[in-house]
């Protein structure tokens, strides 16, 4: 699954590196610049405001997680 929606209904997505909240509603975009690689994968929570992603690890490095809020103001 790499597509959801928070508690305010907007889409959560990604592609290559970045995090989307796109608010259909307003048609803007917000974006989570925390990974350095290709996200690979996405689990939203329970409470449908907090993701998880996850890149692929590199020679470089070990894979990541990065947990944010996609709450947007």
């Amino acid at each position: 699954n790499n597509l959801f929606y928070n508690e305010d209904d907007h889409a959560v997505y990604y592609t290559a590196a970045v995090g989307i909240v796109f608010d259909r509603h307003v048609h803007k975009q917000y974006f989570f610049h925390g990974h350095d690689n290709d996200i690979k994968c996405m689990a939203m929570h329970p409470d449908k405001r907090i993701v998880a992603t996850g890149q692929v690890g590199s020679t470089t490095g070990p894979p990541i997680v990065c947990i944010w809020d996609t709450t947007v103001n």
